[in-house]
């Protein structure tokens, strides 16, 4: 059975790979980098923002249940 430890380190990795995949595809189309939305100081989130975060979040869920549900 592997470790929720090691489960939770490959899932915030699968996470940060898949937000900043999904950044640069929404730059390419938008011409607006998320990331950089996000972190400026009295921001308020846009549509960009939410679909970058809510999709790299749903890659990550349905990969790491893939992982943790294959050792369980």
């Amino acid at each position: 059975m592997m470790s929720i430890t090691i489960v939770r380190t490959i899932s915030f990795s699968i996470y940060q790979r898949a937000k900043y995949t999904y950044a640069a595809y929404i730059y390419q189309i938008c011409g607006e980098n998320p990331l950089v939305t996000a972190n400026e100081k009295g921001r308020y989130p846009t549509l960009a923002t939410v679909a970058c975060f809510a999709t790299a979040g749903a890659t990550t869920g349905s990969i790491i249940s893939l992982i943790a549900c294959e050792y369980a």
